[in-house]
């Protein structure tokens, strides 16, 4: 019975999900690495052309405005891009990256 739970419990839905992006960002060529308990982002990729995304994958709301706009601050210090991907906005951040990267 708890192995049910926990499969279906949110954080292992998330994690799901974390896989789904990545395979989604995987077959664009991106190098895709996961950050080991979603300590600052869950998911780091680099694309072809070199660009770096800092990825947060929520499956059910985002962070509040402030908080990602904070993090996108310190992403850029870094060189890198900031986004929150969501079930629904995960085709048009796929579409950006593919374009951009």
């Amino acid at each position: 019975m708890q192995s049910r739970q926990y499969k279906t419990s949110p954080r292992f839905r998330g994690y799901l999900f974390e896989r789904e992006v990545r395979k989604k960002l995987e077959e664009l060529n991106f190098f895709v690495f996961r950050s080991p308990g979603s300590f600052l982002v869950d998911l780091v990729a680099f694309s072809p052309k070199k660009k770096v995304y800092w990825i947060e994958c929520k499956i059910h709301r985002k962070p509040p405005l402030s908080e990602i706009e904070k993090w996108k601050e310190i992403a850029r210090t870094y060189g890198a891009e900031y986004h929150v991907v969501t079930r629904d906005n995960l085709k048009e951040f796929l579409n950006r990256v593919k374009e951009e990267g």
